[in-house]
């Protein structure tokens, strides 16, 4: 339901997550590398970036000849016109006036927030990359709070298969008890 409303599919978003996770901060192989840009450029390249990373990725792995090539025009096609036809169902089921002032400002809004978390937790002043949690202000603690833990992303990329990247615990600062501690 999140992916039809945000004009993704889950595994458009699945793909894009892991190989981020997997190339994180190279700039080749980063769906959204941060280096050398500033935010705005971040924002306004993001996309792109993901389509030439996911394109170069898909070649790699399946080799590049007359088939992929041909499968790979039709994708260019088919997703764009899968994206303008949620939005068509959304204007449908929502209506022109709540369309136009919910859905297109939340679009803008999931698009502001996801180029932000992954800028602020990633970007560093000396084109140098260190993953960050970030909590420092009211706008970090007041999405941390309602996004469950949104930008500590540190903490996501140190365990990824945790909900809630606030609670994750370093192994080397876990209390595991000893076997005598059970036996008592």
């Amino acid at each position: 339901a999140c992916a039809v409303f945000q004009l993704v599919g889950f595994p458009d978003w699945h793909i894009v997550h892991n190989m981020h996770h997997r190339y994180s901060d190279e700039v080749e192989n980063d769906p959204h590398p941060t280096q050398g840009l500033t935010f705005w450029q971040f924002l306004n390249s993001f996309k792109t970036t993901i389509g030439q990373t996911l394109r170069r990725n898909y070649f790699e792995r399946h080799g590049e000849n007359e088939k992929t090539r041909k499968t790979w025009a039709q994708l260019s096609y088919v997703l764009p016109v899968n994206q303008l036809l949620k939005a068509l169902f959304w204007f449908l089921v929502l209506g022109p006036v709540v369309f136009s002032f919910f859905f297109v400002a939340t679009i803008v809004n999931k698009n502001l927030l996801y180029a932000d978390f992954n800028y602020s937790t990633h970007a560093s002043d000396d084109d140098t990359v260190e993953i960050k949690n970030l909590d420092n202000n009211l706008f970090y603690r007041i999405v941390n709070k309602t996004c469950f833990g949104l930008y500590f992303h540190k903490n996501h990329h140190l365990n990824p298969n945790l909900f809630d990247p606030r609670k994750y615990v370093a192994a080397e600062d876990r209390v595991i008890p000893s076997y005598q501690d059970a036996a008592e």
